[in-house]
């Protein structure tokens, strides 16, 4: 896994903390009504739990096969050099 979609998903979750940050902000506000602030902040964090398990789920994929894969490597390398 390319080390830019580590930083893709610290980006992500860095935005829905600054969503959620501005929607505590404007639950202060008295022109909005805080019954649908609080329900707007939630639906945000739904959406980015939702994000995170989608996205790391796949990462998990992603890097469990390279893990095999390199493992598979080491070894073969590793029974090459005790023939040797």
């Amino acid at each position: 896994m390319k080390t830019g979609v580590y930083k893709l998903l610290l980006d992500i979750n860095a935005n829905f903390h600054g969503v959620n940050a501005a929607l505590g902000a404007l639950r202060k506000c008295k022109a909005f009504d805080r019954t649908e602030i609080d329900r707007l902040a939630e639906l945000s964090h739904e959406a980015r739990a939702a994000m995170n398990s989608y996205l790391t789920g796949v990462i998990e994929t992603v890097e469990t096969a390279e893990a095999g894969r390199r493992f598979g490597k080491r070894v073969r390398r590793e029974k090459r050099e005790e023939q040797a």
